[in-house]
């Protein structure tokens, strides 16, 4: 989820350099991004810019980033990382 005061700047997104639009909640603070298949040791990187408003002065500014996946067998795999923005 995006720190709070944070909103994300639409057309921002990319996978590899390439334009991806997220898949944005009502709240406004969760982006989701559907990777497709990644094999053993394969990664993806997203990137994307934020604004800040004035409500981000009282936030941590901890944006946490979650990746969720399916292994063949059908195992469920989890990965989060944490980003603080000072």
């Amino acid at each position: 989820d995006l720190p709070r005061g944070f909103r994300y700047l639409p057309g921002s997104a990319r996978l590899e350099g390439a334009p991806l639009e997220p898949v944005i909640d009502a709240s406004g603070t969760s982006l989701t991004w559907l990777l497709g298949n990644l094999g053993l040791g394969e990664s993806r990187v997203v990137t994307y810019v934020t604004i800040p408003s004035i409500d981000a002065l009282e936030g941590d500014g901890r944006n946490v980033a979650t990746a969720t996946g399916t292994f063949p067998g059908g195992g469920v795999g989890v990965a989060s990382d944490v980003a603080v923005v000072s």
